[in-house]
C-alpha cells in the first residue's frame, strides 16, 4: 500500500514525498507525452461527437438561418473581421517603437495567386465566426516541391468531426469529413490526417488543427454567443414571426360594431310584422350592404352619420336608434414587439456587436439608434478587440510561413478603414493595419 505521505504520477516518471518535502523525477520512465485522455461518451464512432447527438453544428446553423438578426449580424462580423483583406508588412522596432512597414512579400504574391486564396479566405474566416473552428487542409507539391506546401483548401467545419484521442496521448491524429454528418454512412466519410510535426513528410495531404479549443474542451470550440442558442433567446426571437402570422390570420379584424334596436325595423317597415321570415333577412340584407358601403371607401371619408331616438314618455328616457361603436383592436398592433426588441438585444450583446452598428435601438429606449458619432467610436471599440482573435486564426497561415520556410520577417495582419471627421481627414476615413 501506498503512503499517503507519498504521491506518484501516473506515468510513473514523479513522485512528490510530502513528509520530505521532496520531488523525486525518474528520467527513464514515462519519457513519453504524459497521459491525458478524456474518453468520448459515444462508443460507437471513430469520431467525437460534436454535441450530445453529434449535430451541434448543423443545429447552429438551422437556428441563425431562420433568425433575422443573428444571420445579419455574423455577416457583419465576417466582414469586418477580413476588412480590407489579408496582407503581409515587415515589423521594426525603432526608438522603443513598433513601426509597421507594408510590403509585399513574392513567397506569398505566388501562393495566392496559385490557390483561390480570397475565397479560402473567406471560407475560414466564416467557420471561425460561426463555430469558432477552422479546418485548412494543405497538400504537399511533387518533385522539387515535395517538402514545400503547394495548395490550401477550406473544409467545412459543420462537416468536420475530430478523431479521438488515442490513450496515453492529447494529440488528435486523425478528421472525419462528410456532409452527411450527424446521420453519414461509412461509404459517405473521407478522411484526413492531422498534421505530426514528428512526420512533418509522411502525408502528401493533411489538416491543420488549432492547439487551443477553449476552457473545458478537448475537441471542439464554442463561441461565446452560442450562449443564446443554449439559453433560449433566439428560439425566442424565431418563434415570434410564426406567433405574428398566427395573430394576423386567425384573428378576427373586427372595427365597428354597429347595434341596431329591434323597433327600427318595424318603426321603418310598416308591414314588417307581416314579413315572412326570408323577406326579413333580404330585407335586413340590403340595409347592412347600405351600411357597409357608407362606413368604407375614400370617398366617406369623415362622413356625418345621423341617427333617430325615441323618448320613452313616462320615464323620460331616450330609446336607442342606431349606434355605431368603435372597436379598440390591440391584438395585430404591437403585439409581441417589446419581446422581439428583448430577444434582439440579447442576440447582438452576444455577438458583442454593438446595436448602433446595426441601426437597433434598446427595448423601450425612444431615442435614436445611434449618431454617426456613435457609430464611429463603436466600430473603432470593435476593430481594437479583434486582435487576439485574428492572432490566433492566423496561426494556420504562421504554420504555412514555417513550414515553406518563408522569411521570418514576413508578418501578415488585416487592413482595416477606420471611419474619422473630415477635419481630420477629408475623405472621412483613414487606413490601419491590425495583427
Amino acid at each position: 500500500m501506498i503512503s499517503p505521505q507519498v504521491q506518484i504520477s501516473d506515468d510513473g516518471s514523479t513522485a512528490f514525498l510530502s513528509g520530505a518535502s521532496a520531488i523525486v523525477s525518474l528520467p527513464d520512465i514515462g519519457a513519453k507525452e504524459s497521459k491525458f485522455y478524456w474518453e468520448p461518451e459515444n462508443k460507437q464512432k471513430d469520431w467525437a461527437f460534436w454535441g450530445p447527438t453529434d449535430s451541434r453544428p448543423q443545429d447552429i446553423l438551422t437556428a441563425v438561418e431562420k433568425n433575422v438578426v443573428a444571420s445579419s449580424g455574423l455577416e457583419w462580423l465576417i466582414n469586418a473581421f477580413y476588412g480590407g483583406g489579408l496582407v503581409t508588412y515587415r515589423k521594426e522596432v525603432k526608438g522603443g517603437k513598433e513601426l509597421f512597414h507594408r510590403e509585399d512579400f513574392a513567397e506569398f504574391e505566388d501562393f495566392k495567386e496559385d490557390n483561390f486564396f480570397d475565397e479560402i479566405l473567406e471560407a475560414l474566416i466564416t467557420d471561425a465566426m460561426f463555430f469558432g473552428m477552422k479546418v485548412p487542409e494543405f497538400y504537399l507539391g511533387q518533385g522539387k516541391y515535395s517538402n514545400k506546401i503547394v495548395k490550401v483548401n477550406a473544409l467545412d467545419a459543420s462537416y468536420s468531426r475530430w478523431g479521438k484521442m488515442e490513450p496515453g496521448r492529447r494529440s488528435i491524429n486523425k478528421l472525419f469529413y462528410s456532409a452527411q454528418f450527424p446521420n453519414a454512412k461509412p461509404h459517405q466519410i473521407d478522411n484526413s490526417p492531422v498534421f505530426d510535426i514528428t512526420k512533418p513528410f509522411a502525408n502528401k495531404k493533411f489538416v491543420h488543427r488549432s492547439r487551443y479549443v477553449g476552457p473545458g474542451r478537448l475537441y471542439y470550440q464554442k463561441r461565446a454567443w452560442h450562449s443564446i442558442i443554449d439559453s433560449g433567446w433566439i428560439e425566442i426571437s424565431n418563434n415570434i414571426p410564426g406567433v405574428k402570422q398566427s395573430l394576423l390570420k386567425n384573428a378576427m379584424s373586427i372595427k365597428y360594431h354597429i347595434r341596431i334596436p329591434k323597433s327600427y325595423w318595424e318603426d321603418k317597415y310598416k308591414n314588417w310584422n307581416k314579413l315572412s321570415d326570408e323577406d326579413q333577412k333580404k330585407t335586413r340584407k340590403a340595409e347592412m350592404h347600405s351600411m357597409n358601403d357608407f362606413l368604407t371607401g375614400k370617398d366617406n371619408v369623415m362622413k356625418t352619420f345621423f341617427s333617430h331616438f325615441a323618448v320613452d314618455r313616462k320615464t323620460g328616457k331616450e330609446i336607442p336608434g342606431w349606434e355605431i361603436i368603435k372597436i379598440d383592436n390591440s391584438i395585430t398592433d404591437g403585439t409581441l414587439t417589446i419581446d422581439q426588441a428583448e430577444a434582439n438585444a440579447m442576440i447582438l450583446f452576444a455577438l458583442n456587436l454593438d446595436p448602433t452598428l446595426k441601426g437597433a435601438g434598446l427595448p423601450n429606449n425612444k431615442q435614436s439608434a445611434g449618431s454617426g458619432s456613435d457609430k464611429r467610436e463603436a466600430k473603432s471599440i470593435f476593430i481594437s478587440n479583434l486582435g487576439l482573435q485574428r492572432r490566433r486564426f492566423l496561426d494556420w497561415i504562421y504554420f504555412l510561413r514555417k513550414f515553406n520556410q518563408w522569411p521570418r520577417e514576413m508578418e501578415f495582419g488585416f487592413k482595416d478603414t477606420i471611419l474619422t471627421t473630415l477635419d481630420k481627414n477629408p475623405t472621412g476615413e483613414q487606413k490601419s493595419l491590425s495583427e
